[in-house]
């Protein structure tokens, strides 16, 4: 199984508090010391960073493109597995390449990769990872190539492409070659220093005495951010693969399998069966629906003679209340008579005592 990969969501996290701690910066040099030892270079440490960090992205673009061609072009589990170790590994080795603290450093180091890359899938150890489909990998590691010659031409003077630089580029490529498509590696970047300061300042000190901006900090972010999602999917298809390769889990899939044909025994027996429920299941309704009819004569002939009773209940407490009623009535009809010959009398003598008065 692939060991972890070195550039995973924690480059993203310490790129993202690098960022944070220098955000204070307000400028960057112009040049590097290492830029300022080298005369060839021609442009300034911001621009250059930018160069490299533009050829950190097109680098993992090649390759993955690269890789999903021999993926889709093939069936050979061997070379589809072959394909994802490539991109899975050579895409974070371009990443701590061209991301190294000094852009000079940086463009030097994805230079030398790019010719490994090349050496490892023309005649090196790589030559034959890929089979029929070799060649994809080899025009897409020239691309990548062709990109790092651009900048380097751009950021240099006439002939360091083809003199001291490039001398420096194909002996260490030569001498430190890729060895398998894990792409574990040693960076030229401090050897390339203490060749260039010639006796002044260490080659170290030269790599790492340098101030980064802000924006060249999102970037590396921006570039992390898109990158570390597929990286993740890349590994759990490693892992995937892995575990399809491991012997306990084939004898576990071998047991599942041993398991599904006497799933499939069962259910041969359970359809010999299906007829016998069917009937089974169908008396026992025909005898469910008669209790239920049963039930249901009785419950009407409760019901009736319920509303039976109660219709006569009805009619007799109507008959009493009727003659309630009239009792009530006529009470009144006695009451209102009897105050009306009450009023009448008081009346009466009301009157003939004012007219005793008056007199």
């Amino acid at each position: 199984m692939a060991p972890p990969r070195r550039i995973w969501l924690s480059s993203f996290l310490a790129a993202a508090v690098a960022a944070l701690a220098l955000a204070s910066c307000a400028s960057v040099q112009k040049q590097t010391p290492l830029m300022k030892a080298a005369p060839e270079v021609k442009t300034t440490a911001q621009k250059l960073r930018f160069y490299v960090t533009i050829l950190a992205r097109d680098f993992g673009d090649e390759v993955e493109g690269g890789a999903d061609k021999i993926i889709a072009a093939t069936d050979d589990v061997e070379i589809r597995r072959n394909a994802l170790l490539w991109k899975l590994n050579a895409i974070p080795e371009a990443h701590l390449a061209a991301f190294q603290s000094d852009p000079l450093g940086a463009m030097m180091d994805v230079w030398v990769l790019s010719e490994q890359m090349i050496d490892f899938f023309t005649d090196g150890a790589g030559k034959d990872e890929f089979g029929e489909h070799q060649d994809i990998a080899v025009a897409t590691s020239h691309r990548i190539r062709d990109n790092v010659m651009k900048v380097v031409e751009a950021s240099t003077k006439e002939g360091f492409e083809t003199g001291k630089g490039s001398q420096f580029v194909h002996q260490w490529a030569r001498e430190h070659p890729i060895e398998s498509l894990q792409f574990a590696r040693l960076s030229p970047v401090v050897q390339y220093a203490a060749l260039v300061s010639k006796g002044g300042r260490g080659g170290l000190d030269a790599v790492i005495d340098m101030g980064e901006s802000m924006t060249d900090l999102m970037n590396r972010i921006s570039i992390y951010a898109a990158h570390t999602p597929k990286q993740a999917r890349w590994e759990a298809h490693l892992i995937l693969d892995d575990l399809k390769r491991d012997p306990q889990t084939l004898a576990l899939l071998s047991d599942v399998h041993g398991s599904m044909e006497a799933i499939d025994q069962m259910s041969d027996v359970a359809v010999d069966m299906e007829s016998i429920l069917t009937q089974q299941r169908e008396a026992a309704f025909e005898d469910i629906h008669a209790q239920l009819q049963i039930a249901l004569d009785r419950l009407t002939q409760e019901r009736e003679a319920i509303l039976a009773v109660v219709e006569t209940e009805r009619v007799a407490v109507t008959g009493d209340l009727n003659a309630f009623a009239d009792h009530v009535f006529w009470r009144l009809v006695q009451f209102s008579l009897g105050l009306i010959l009450v009023i009448v009398v008081v009346v009466l003598l009301l009157r003939k005592i004012g007219a005793k008065s008056a007199s």
